[in-house]
């Protein structure tokens, strides 16, 4: 099996899980980034195991504020074919410079088109949100997302992320991650009825001499009784400074 191969058999689905990302406040000005993400369930219940997805996105440092980044991204749920999911247009705005502050902030503004006749684009849009204490980073995502047009739009919700990892060193760093769903900002669904999943992520970067190479692989446990018993994740990135 190709390594390609292999990454997509870890890719899953998530619903309102923002991909299972943790976004972070710092933009550097001429880099050009490739990402791939992959991400899959595994559940006793067949409804929410064997779901699949796989995300690329190439992304580039504008200013030294303004990271903008266009992905694509793609899902197969079970007992199904491929479908391209989105396309989107994510925007991360650096709002102060590292360490002048007691936390460091950024913005993220992302619009996805929806790919799939008559469902809804989607505006995600929060606060990133930084601290370094000694060598643990801890780093917190709040964000909105809210369903445009489509035959059945969801009210806006809430979706919420947080990691804590060891700076151990530059190319092993443990850590710990928590994403959470916890429904529409009318009114949060039941604590079992949520989507909210935490488990352990390693994560570095190397330096090959024609720019770096990040990873990041982890393994997230279900928390409520809607939630997948188990989540994959994989992340690589590409990133040349120009």
């Amino acid at each position: 099996m190709s390594v390609l191969g292999l990454l997509t058999a870890l890719a899953a689905t998530p619903a309102d899980a923002a991909d299972f990302k943790i976004f972070y406040p710092e933009v550097e000005q001429g880099t050009l980034e490739f990402e791939s993400r992959t991400f899959g369930t595994f559940d006793r219940n067949t409804d929410r195991r064997n779901e699949r997805n796989a995300t690329a996105e190439l992304g580039y440092g504008v200013t030294d504020f303004w990271f903008a980044e266009v992905e694509s991204e793609f899902s197969k749920a079970r007992h199904d074919r491929w479908r391209h999911e989105s396309l989107g247009l994510e925007n991360v705005f650096q709002l102060t410079d590292e360490g002048d502050a007691w936390l460091d902030a950024g913005f993220l503004a992302e619009y996805d088109f929806a790919m799939e006749r008559d469902e809804s684009d989607r505006f995600i849009f929060g606060p990133i949100l930084q601290k370094q204490v000694g060598r643990v980073l801890l780093t917190a995502n709040i964000f909105a997302a809210a369903d445009i047009g489509g035959e059945e739009p969801e009210d806006p919700q809430l979706n919420y992320a947080f990691e804590a990892k060891y700076l151990l060193t530059r190319a092993f760093q443990p850590g710990f991650q928590l994403f959470g769903a916890p429904g529409a900002f009318t009114g949060f669904a039941r604590d079992s009825r949520q989507d909210n999943r935490a488990g352990p992520v390693l994560s570095g970067t190397f330096d090959t001499g024609a720019g770096e190479i990040r990873y990041e692989a982890g393994y997230l446990l279900g928390l409520t009784h809607d939630s997948p018993s188990g989540t994959a994740k994989f992340v690589l990135e590409y990133e040349v400074a120009f």
